[in-house]
């Protein structure tokens, strides 16, 4: 059984797990999103430095040169980023968080075999904040 990470709505995220070696899923500094597959316009086109036309500000905290943002267009664009499969190796998945606090909305989910197991949101703001997940049950998936 493999897991995906499902992004949708306002977030922002750069992926990593973390234990004694960290291991980056993705970064998101490039020109696109790699294998990661987008649905509607919330995304764009690709990661960006900072400031979105649609955003009434600029996202501050975030890690790297780039950042992955629902906000495209506003509050009216929707969406999802959603990872490839991957099988989880380390006891903790961590990534960076912001934008509104919508649950279920505008999030960041870990989904396996069609689930939502783990969720997180921003808090109503545009600072990515480092969130954990502890996903020791999950390794192997």
């Amino acid at each position: 059984m493999k897991s995906s990470l499902f992004a949708s709505f306002t977030l922002c995220l750069g992926a990593t797990v973390l234990q004694a070696e960290t291991k980056v899923i993705q970064a998101f500094e490039g020109d696109g999103f790699d294998s990661w597959q987008t649905t509607g316009t919330g995304f764009g086109l690709a990661p960006v430095a900072g400031k979105v036309d649609g955003v009434n500000g600029e996202f501050r905290n975030y890690g790297g040169n780039a950042l992955v943002t629902s906000g495209h267009r506003g509050d009216a664009a929707t969406g999802t980023l959603t990872s490839p499969e991957l099988k989880l190796t380390h006891p903790y998945l961590g990534f960076l968080v912001a934008g509104g606090n919508h649950p279920g909305k505008t999030a960041v989910q870990l989904v396996i075999a069609g689930k939502v197991v783990r969720e997180s949101t921003g808090a109503n703001d545009l600072t990515l904040r480092e969130t954990v997940w502890d996903v020791a049950e999950f390794k192997g998936k």
